[in-house]
Protein backbone atom coordinates (compact mmCIF):
# COMPACT_ATOMS: atom_id res chain seq x y z
CA UNK A 1 0.00 0.00 0.00
CA UNK A 2 2.92 2.44 0.51
CA UNK A 3 5.19 1.67 -2.72
CA UNK A 4 2.71 3.93 -4.76
CA UNK A 5 4.18 7.30 -2.52
CA UNK A 6 7.50 7.62 -3.84
CA UNK A 7 6.48 7.75 -7.69
CA UNK A 8 4.04 10.03 -6.87
CA UNK A 9 5.93 12.34 -5.01
CA UNK A 10 8.04 12.57 -8.17
CA UNK A 11 5.80 13.37 -10.37
CA UNK A 12 4.10 15.93 -8.11
CA UNK A 13 7.92 17.29 -7.66
CA UNK A 14 8.54 16.96 -11.64
CA UNK A 15 5.12 18.78 -12.41
CA UNK A 16 6.20 21.43 -9.91
CA UNK A 17 9.26 22.06 -11.78
CA UNK A 18 7.70 22.37 -15.14
CA UNK A 19 5.03 25.04 -13.76
CA UNK A 20 8.24 26.93 -12.28
CA UNK A 21 10.00 27.08 -15.23
CA UNK A 22 6.79 27.97 -17.62
CA UNK A 23 6.21 30.31 -15.03
CA UNK A 24 9.87 31.84 -15.50
CA UNK A 25 9.57 31.72 -19.19
CA UNK A 26 6.65 33.34 -18.80
CA UNK A 27 8.00 36.24 -17.05
CA UNK A 28 10.98 36.28 -19.09
CA UNK A 29 8.91 37.07 -21.77
CA UNK A 30 6.01 39.56 -20.18
CA UNK A 31 9.58 41.74 -18.76
CA UNK A 32 11.18 41.62 -22.52
CA UNK A 33 8.03 42.96 -24.07
CA UNK A 34 8.06 45.25 -21.83
CA UNK A 35 11.37 46.53 -22.34
CA UNK A 36 10.58 46.28 -25.94
CA UNK A 37 7.86 48.66 -25.43
CA UNK A 38 9.70 51.15 -23.28
CA UNK A 39 12.93 51.12 -25.92
CA UNK A 40 9.88 51.64 -28.42
CA UNK A 41 8.33 55.00 -26.82
CA UNK A 42 11.67 56.36 -25.84
CA UNK A 43 12.96 55.70 -29.67
CA UNK A 44 9.52 57.24 -31.23
CA UNK A 45 9.69 60.21 -28.53
CA UNK A 46 13.35 61.38 -29.66
CA UNK A 47 12.36 60.90 -33.34
CA UNK A 48 9.47 62.31 -33.17
CA UNK A 49 10.32 65.79 -30.68
CA UNK A 50 13.39 66.52 -33.52
CA UNK A 51 11.11 66.48 -36.69
CA UNK A 52 8.81 68.16 -34.55
CA UNK A 53 11.50 70.95 -33.86
CA UNK A 54 12.62 70.98 -37.42
CA UNK A 55 8.94 71.61 -38.78
CA UNK A 56 8.54 73.98 -36.40
CA UNK A 57 11.51 76.27 -36.69
CA UNK A 58 10.84 76.47 -40.15
CA UNK A 59 7.49 77.43 -39.83
CA UNK A 60 8.73 80.22 -37.48
CA UNK A 61 11.92 80.86 -40.30
CA UNK A 62 8.57 81.85 -42.80
CA UNK A 63 6.57 83.61 -40.26
CA UNK A 64 9.77 85.77 -39.25
CA UNK A 65 10.54 86.56 -42.92
CA UNK A 66 6.69 87.75 -43.78
CA UNK A 67 6.92 90.16 -40.81
CA UNK A 68 10.09 91.10 -41.51
CA UNK A 69 8.86 91.69 -45.20
CA UNK A 70 5.32 93.18 -44.03
CA UNK A 71 7.51 95.62 -41.64
CA UNK A 72 9.89 97.05 -44.18
CA UNK A 73 6.87 98.20 -46.43
CA UNK A 74 5.00 99.51 -43.59
CA UNK A 75 8.12 101.59 -42.80
CA UNK A 76 8.42 102.78 -45.94
CA UNK A 77 4.64 103.46 -46.78
CA UNK A 78 4.46 105.24 -43.58
CA UNK A 79 7.81 106.90 -44.35
CA UNK A 80 6.01 108.74 -47.34
CA UNK A 81 2.84 109.39 -45.78
CA UNK A 82 4.40 111.09 -42.79
CA UNK A 83 6.25 113.36 -45.67
CA UNK A 84 3.24 114.30 -47.44
CA UNK A 85 1.87 116.86 -44.45
CA UNK A 86 5.06 118.37 -44.23
CA UNK A 87 5.88 118.99 -47.82
CA UNK A 88 2.46 120.48 -48.43
CA UNK A 89 3.23 122.78 -45.52
CA UNK A 90 6.02 124.14 -47.23
CA UNK A 91 3.90 125.94 -49.80
CA UNK A 92 4.01 129.55 -49.44
CA UNK A 93 -0.15 130.02 -50.42
CA UNK A 94 -1.60 127.57 -47.55
CA UNK A 95 -0.38 130.22 -44.61
CA UNK A 96 -1.52 133.14 -46.39
CA UNK A 97 -4.88 131.47 -46.90
CA UNK A 98 -5.01 130.85 -43.25
CA UNK A 99 -4.29 134.73 -43.01
CA UNK A 100 -6.96 135.41 -45.04
CA UNK A 101 -9.43 133.87 -42.75
CA UNK A 102 -10.69 135.32 -39.98
CA UNK A 103 -11.97 132.92 -37.45
CA UNK A 104 -12.07 135.30 -34.06
CA UNK A 105 -16.32 135.80 -34.52
CA UNK A 106 -16.33 132.07 -35.73
CA UNK A 107 -17.81 130.80 -31.74
CA UNK A 108 -20.74 132.88 -32.59
CA UNK A 109 -21.20 131.10 -36.32
CA UNK A 110 -22.96 127.57 -37.38
CA UNK A 111 -20.31 125.67 -39.28
CA UNK A 112 -22.25 126.36 -42.63
CA UNK A 113 -22.03 130.26 -41.75
CA UNK A 114 -18.32 129.59 -41.28
CA UNK A 115 -17.84 127.51 -44.28
CA UNK A 116 -19.49 130.09 -46.53
CA UNK A 117 -17.25 132.83 -44.68
CA UNK A 118 -13.65 131.33 -45.67
CA UNK A 119 -14.90 130.32 -49.12
CA UNK A 120 -15.86 134.01 -50.08
CA UNK A 121 -12.14 134.69 -50.25
CA UNK A 122 -10.65 133.67 -54.02
CA UNK A 123 -7.39 132.63 -52.33
CA UNK A 124 -9.20 130.15 -50.10
CA UNK A 125 -10.95 128.55 -53.10
CA UNK A 126 -7.97 127.75 -55.26
CA UNK A 127 -6.08 126.04 -52.07
CA UNK A 128 -8.87 123.93 -51.36
CA UNK A 129 -9.31 122.81 -55.19
CA UNK A 130 -5.38 122.53 -54.86
CA UNK A 131 -5.87 119.93 -52.21
CA UNK A 132 -8.85 118.22 -53.68
CA UNK A 133 -6.38 117.65 -56.48
CA UNK A 134 -3.28 116.22 -54.15
CA UNK A 135 -5.60 114.18 -52.11
CA UNK A 136 -6.76 112.23 -55.41
CA UNK A 137 -3.37 112.12 -56.79
CA UNK A 138 -1.73 111.24 -53.53
CA UNK A 139 -4.32 108.48 -52.63
CA UNK A 140 -5.45 110.41 -49.46
CA UNK A 141 -9.31 110.56 -47.95
CA UNK A 142 -8.79 113.88 -46.31
CA UNK A 143 -6.42 116.76 -46.42
CA UNK A 144 -7.09 120.07 -43.88
CA UNK A 145 -5.69 122.69 -42.27
CA UNK A 146 -6.42 124.08 -38.91
CA UNK A 147 -5.32 127.60 -37.66
CA UNK A 148 -4.24 128.72 -34.10
CA UNK A 149 -7.75 128.79 -32.64
CA UNK A 150 -8.19 124.89 -33.52
CA UNK A 151 -10.98 126.01 -36.57
CA UNK A 152 -10.68 124.09 -40.00
CA UNK A 153 -9.85 126.64 -42.35
CA UNK A 154 -8.72 124.60 -45.60
CA UNK A 155 -9.73 121.28 -46.76
CA UNK A 156 -9.89 119.01 -50.10
CA UNK A 157 -13.54 118.37 -49.43
CA UNK A 158 -14.99 121.95 -49.17
CA UNK A 159 -17.98 122.88 -50.57
CA UNK A 160 -19.38 119.67 -50.06
CA UNK A 161 -21.90 118.24 -47.75
CA UNK A 162 -19.56 116.44 -45.73
CA UNK A 163 -16.91 119.56 -45.53
CA UNK A 164 -14.43 120.06 -42.72
CA UNK A 165 -14.63 123.78 -43.06
CA UNK A 166 -15.88 125.25 -40.03
CA UNK A 167 -15.36 122.53 -38.18
CA UNK A 168 -13.67 123.21 -34.17
CA UNK A 169 -10.91 120.31 -34.36
CA UNK A 170 -10.40 118.42 -30.82
CA UNK A 171 -7.21 118.91 -31.20
CA UNK A 172 -6.22 114.97 -30.71
CA UNK A 173 -2.76 114.03 -29.80
CA UNK A 174 -1.38 113.74 -33.12
CA UNK A 175 -2.47 117.63 -33.79
CA UNK A 176 -1.20 118.91 -30.17
CA UNK A 177 2.19 117.33 -31.78
CA UNK A 178 2.16 118.95 -34.81
CA UNK A 179 1.24 122.41 -33.09
CA UNK A 180 4.57 122.10 -30.64
CA UNK A 181 6.88 122.15 -33.69
CA UNK A 182 6.77 118.43 -34.11
CA UNK A 183 5.47 115.84 -36.67
CA UNK A 184 2.24 113.47 -35.21
CA UNK A 185 1.15 110.52 -36.18
CA UNK A 186 -1.40 108.05 -34.80
CA UNK A 187 -3.80 105.71 -35.33
CA UNK A 188 -7.23 106.59 -34.44
CA UNK A 189 -11.24 106.92 -35.20
CA UNK A 190 -12.19 110.28 -37.02
CA UNK A 191 -13.86 112.51 -34.51
CA UNK A 192 -16.10 113.97 -37.74
CA UNK A 193 -16.35 110.97 -39.84
CA UNK A 194 -16.02 108.29 -37.06
CA UNK A 195 -14.05 105.53 -39.50
CA UNK A 196 -10.64 104.80 -38.73
CA UNK A 197 -7.38 105.71 -40.52
CA UNK A 198 -3.96 106.55 -40.01
CA UNK A 199 -3.91 110.41 -39.51
CA UNK A 200 -0.56 112.22 -39.84
CA UNK A 201 0.21 116.40 -38.98
CA UNK A 202 2.82 119.02 -39.73
CA UNK A 203 3.50 122.71 -38.49
CA UNK A 204 2.82 125.57 -41.29
CA UNK A 205 4.99 128.71 -40.99
CA UNK A 206 4.69 131.74 -42.68
CA UNK A 207 7.17 133.60 -44.31
CA UNK A 208 8.31 135.08 -40.94
CA UNK A 209 9.06 131.72 -39.47
CA UNK A 210 5.97 132.03 -37.12
CA UNK A 211 3.58 128.24 -36.46
CA UNK A 212 0.23 129.77 -37.85
CA UNK A 213 -1.96 126.45 -38.56
CA UNK A 214 -1.27 122.68 -38.69
CA UNK A 215 -1.31 120.27 -42.03
CA UNK A 216 -3.50 117.20 -41.50
CA UNK A 217 -3.84 114.29 -43.73
CA UNK A 218 -5.48 110.87 -43.38
CA UNK A 219 -5.32 107.55 -44.74
CA UNK A 220 -8.13 105.02 -44.35
CA UNK A 221 -7.20 101.64 -43.78
CA UNK A 222 -9.00 100.27 -46.75
CA UNK A 223 -6.34 101.80 -48.52
CA UNK A 224 -3.56 100.21 -46.80
CA UNK A 225 -4.77 96.49 -46.89
CA UNK A 226 -2.18 95.77 -48.94
CA UNK A 227 0.03 95.45 -46.27
CA UNK A 228 -1.43 92.47 -44.90
CA UNK A 229 -1.16 90.34 -48.21
CA UNK A 230 0.09 87.33 -46.06
CA UNK A 231 -3.50 84.84 -45.31
CA UNK A 232 -2.24 84.67 -41.77
CA UNK A 233 -1.13 88.40 -41.10
CA UNK A 234 -2.32 91.35 -39.35
CA UNK A 235 -1.09 94.64 -37.88
CA UNK A 236 -2.02 96.43 -34.51
CA UNK A 237 -2.03 99.92 -33.40
CA UNK A 238 0.61 100.91 -30.36
CA UNK A 239 -2.71 99.82 -27.38
CA UNK A 240 -2.50 96.53 -29.03
CA UNK A 241 -5.97 96.72 -31.51
CA UNK A 242 -5.57 94.88 -34.60
CA UNK A 243 -6.51 97.58 -37.55
CA UNK A 244 -5.85 95.53 -40.29
CA UNK A 245 -5.84 91.62 -41.33
CA UNK A 246 -6.27 89.03 -43.68
CA UNK A 247 -9.48 87.50 -41.58
CA UNK A 248 -12.18 90.25 -40.77
CA UNK A 249 -13.72 89.00 -37.90
CA UNK A 250 -9.75 89.58 -36.14
CA UNK A 251 -10.48 93.38 -37.06
CA UNK A 252 -11.26 95.23 -34.03
CA UNK A 253 -10.19 93.02 -31.24
CA UNK A 254 -7.46 93.25 -29.12
CA UNK A 255 -4.05 91.25 -28.42
CA UNK A 256 -3.45 89.49 -24.98
CA UNK A 257 -1.58 91.81 -22.26
CA UNK A 258 -2.52 95.16 -24.85
CA UNK A 259 -2.33 98.10 -23.74
CA UNK A 260 -5.53 98.92 -24.50
CA UNK A 261 -6.46 96.26 -21.77
CA UNK A 262 -5.58 98.89 -18.83
CA UNK A 263 -6.99 102.10 -20.72
CA UNK A 264 -9.91 103.31 -18.68
CA UNK A 265 -13.41 104.08 -20.17
CA UNK A 266 -12.98 107.62 -20.88
CA UNK A 267 -9.37 106.86 -23.15
CA UNK A 268 -11.31 104.40 -25.17
CA UNK A 269 -14.40 106.22 -26.21
CA UNK A 270 -11.69 109.18 -26.37
CA UNK A 271 -9.23 107.44 -29.25
CA UNK A 272 -11.73 104.54 -30.57
CA UNK A 273 -15.91 105.76 -30.01
CA UNK A 274 -16.25 102.83 -27.78
CA UNK A 275 -15.13 100.82 -25.06
CA UNK A 276 -15.82 97.10 -25.20
CA UNK A 277 -13.13 95.19 -27.34
CA UNK A 278 -13.30 91.18 -28.09
CA UNK A 279 -10.07 89.45 -27.20
CA UNK A 280 -7.94 87.76 -30.11
CA UNK A 281 -9.21 84.65 -30.39
CA UNK A 282 -5.49 82.56 -30.02
CA UNK A 283 -4.69 81.40 -26.58
CA UNK A 284 -1.05 79.68 -25.53
CA UNK A 285 -1.29 76.27 -24.56
CA UNK A 286 -1.42 76.44 -20.78
CA UNK A 287 -4.87 78.51 -21.94
CA UNK A 288 -6.23 76.44 -24.65
CA UNK A 289 -6.41 73.68 -22.42
CA UNK A 290 -5.26 71.31 -25.37
CA UNK A 291 -3.58 68.31 -24.78
CA UNK A 292 0.18 68.24 -26.14
CA UNK A 293 1.63 64.94 -25.88
CA UNK A 294 4.81 64.64 -23.52
CA UNK A 295 7.26 63.74 -26.29
CA UNK A 296 6.92 67.79 -27.64
CA UNK A 297 9.43 69.62 -26.70
CA UNK A 298 8.76 72.25 -23.89
CA UNK A 299 9.79 75.29 -26.21
CA UNK A 300 7.96 73.93 -28.77
CA UNK A 301 4.69 73.61 -26.26
CA UNK A 302 5.31 76.87 -24.95
CA UNK A 303 5.29 79.00 -28.13
CA UNK A 304 1.84 77.33 -29.34
CA UNK A 305 -1.09 79.10 -30.17
CA UNK A 306 -4.60 77.58 -30.37
CA UNK A 307 -7.50 79.20 -32.18
CA UNK A 308 -10.98 78.57 -30.58
CA UNK A 309 -12.62 75.70 -32.81
CA UNK A 310 -9.34 74.70 -34.07
CA UNK A 311 -7.45 71.57 -33.66
CA UNK A 312 -3.98 72.99 -35.25
CA UNK A 313 -1.77 75.13 -33.55
CA UNK A 314 -0.22 78.50 -35.07
CA UNK A 315 2.78 80.03 -34.15
CA UNK A 316 3.04 83.59 -33.46
CA UNK A 317 5.60 86.04 -34.54
CA UNK A 318 5.45 89.80 -34.31
CA UNK A 319 7.80 92.50 -35.45
CA UNK A 320 7.81 96.47 -34.90
CA UNK A 321 7.07 99.08 -37.59
CA UNK A 322 7.01 102.53 -37.89
CA UNK A 323 3.99 104.75 -36.17
CA UNK A 324 4.41 102.60 -33.60
CA UNK A 325 2.31 99.90 -35.53
CA UNK A 326 3.26 96.07 -34.66
CA UNK A 327 3.24 93.25 -37.53
CA UNK A 328 2.02 89.87 -36.54
CA UNK A 329 1.87 86.62 -38.31
CA UNK A 330 0.15 83.85 -37.02
CA UNK A 331 1.70 80.80 -38.70
CA UNK A 332 -0.39 77.70 -38.85
CA UNK A 333 1.33 74.28 -38.28
CA UNK A 334 -0.38 72.03 -41.01
CA UNK A 335 2.12 69.09 -40.22
CA UNK A 336 1.24 68.77 -36.73
CA UNK A 337 -1.61 65.85 -37.26
CA UNK A 338 0.80 63.98 -39.37
CA UNK A 339 3.75 64.29 -36.52
CA UNK A 340 1.20 63.16 -33.96
CA UNK A 341 0.38 60.41 -36.15
CA UNK A 342 4.12 59.82 -37.20
CA UNK A 343 4.94 59.01 -33.83
CA UNK A 344 2.55 56.65 -33.01
CA UNK A 345 3.58 54.81 -36.41
CA UNK A 346 7.02 54.84 -34.88
CA UNK A 347 6.35 53.19 -31.81
CA UNK A 348 4.53 50.51 -33.45
CA UNK A 349 7.05 49.97 -35.84
CA UNK A 350 9.82 49.92 -33.35
CA UNK A 351 7.94 47.93 -30.86
CA UNK A 352 7.54 44.71 -33.68
CA UNK A 353 11.06 45.38 -34.54
CA UNK A 354 12.42 45.27 -30.49
CA UNK A 355 9.87 42.14 -29.93
CA UNK A 356 11.00 40.71 -33.10
CA UNK A 357 14.83 40.79 -32.15
CA UNK A 358 13.88 39.57 -28.65
CA UNK A 359 11.96 36.37 -30.11
CA UNK A 360 15.09 36.46 -32.59
CA UNK A 361 17.27 36.00 -29.44
CA UNK A 362 15.39 33.84 -27.52
CA UNK A 363 15.10 31.18 -30.59
CA UNK A 364 18.49 31.16 -31.12
CA UNK A 365 19.36 30.89 -27.40
CA UNK A 366 16.69 27.77 -27.07
CA UNK A 367 17.78 26.41 -30.22
CA UNK A 368 21.74 26.50 -28.40
CA UNK A 369 20.18 24.85 -25.29
CA UNK A 370 18.57 22.08 -26.92
CA UNK A 371 21.49 21.39 -29.19
CA UNK A 372 23.42 21.35 -26.12
CA UNK A 373 21.16 18.81 -24.34
CA UNK A 374 21.36 16.86 -27.25
CA UNK A 375 25.32 16.50 -27.78
CA UNK A 376 24.55 15.82 -23.37
CA UNK A 377 22.30 12.98 -24.15
CA UNK A 378 24.18 11.54 -27.06
CA UNK A 379 27.40 11.66 -24.58
CA UNK A 380 25.80 9.53 -22.32
CA UNK A 381 24.68 7.19 -24.01
CA UNK A 382 28.05 6.38 -25.92
CA UNK A 383 29.28 6.01 -22.79
CA UNK A 384 27.05 3.33 -21.72
CA UNK A 385 27.59 1.29 -25.03
CA UNK A 386 31.19 1.57 -24.41
CA UNK A 387 30.96 -0.44 -20.99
Amino acid sequence: MKAPEPASATLSHGARLRAARWGLWLSAVLVGVGVSWFAACFVADTMSARDMQQMVEARRQLAAQVAEGMSSQITADVALLRALPQTLAQIDAIPRAVQRVDTRRWNLMDQGSRAQQAMSHPEVVDIDAFLNATAGNLGLDYVWVVNQNNYVVLANNAGRADSLVGVQSSMQPYMKEALLGGLGEQFTVGRVTGLPGLFFAAPVYDAGGYLVAVMGTKVSLSRLQHWVSHPTSLVTDPNGLIILSTDASLVGKILPDARLQRMGATDRYNAYQRVDFEPWPYQPTAKAHHDVPSWVPAEVRDALAWREGSAMPSLTVSRNASADLTVVVAEPLPGWSQQIANHARNRMIGFVLFVSVLATFVLVAWSLVRERQHHRVTRHLNQRLQR
